[in-house]
């Protein structure tokens, strides 16, 4: 097990972490879970670099970094629409988005074929990231309908990218035709 590996395992434990943390009953709950999160951001960067700089980029990386992404992402997203009930639609919708993701790279795997991320899904994480921060926040106003309603939509807007991004390559790479090659040798 390398360090990327092992920082990938400690962001999937801060989930757990998050949700009690976001429930406390203390007046500074919330900004205690910006703090995880955060954490569990810096983590995510952290792994990919160290896997990217130093070589360490393993099959179980591809693997658990994106579970570790979608699981906080959607939990997060849970929490914030159990006090906000005009948020269930986009936890709904980015559920359905990772578990289409999901069921593909299933099918993937079985053919042997491990994907990684791409810009898209990192753009998409990074915006889904600030904007729950920014609902996270406990700003002394609470944030107007029409604000919480636009940082939904980035939500949506980035993940509806994302997938199609991952779709695209899915399908280039899913579907396509094994290359053919034909040796030919000449006598004279």
């Amino acid at each position: 097990m390398n360090i990327p590996n092992i920082l990938t395992i400690i962001r999937l434990c801060l989930m757990p972490v998050f949700l009690v943390v976001y429930f406390l009953p203390i007046e500074d709950a919330r900004m205690w879970a910006m703090g995880v999160l955060l954490v569990s951001f810096v983590t995510d960067m952290l792994d990919g670099f160290i896997a990217r700089t130093f070589n360490q980029i393993t099959n179980l990386g591809k693997i658990l970094d994106p579970i570790a992404d979608k699981l906080m992402q959607i939990t997060v997203l849970i929490c914030l629409a159990i006090f906000n009930k005009s948020l269930i639609w986009i936890v709904v919708f980015v559920f359905i988005k990772d578990a289409i993701l999901g069921i593909g790279a299933i099918y993937m795997y079985k053919r042997g074929i491990i994907g990684a991320a791409n810009w898209f899904g990192k753009i998409s994480c990074f915006v889904s990231l600030v904007s729950t921060l920014v609902l996270i926040f406990p700003f002394s106003q609470p944030l107007s309908q029409n604000s919480v309603m636009m940082l939904a939509i980035a939500i949506a807007f980035v993940n509806a990218c994302a997938l199609v991004s991952y779709s695209v390559r899915f399908y280039k790479t899913a579907f396509r035709k094994p290359k053919v090659t034909a040796f030919y040798t000449s006598e004279r």
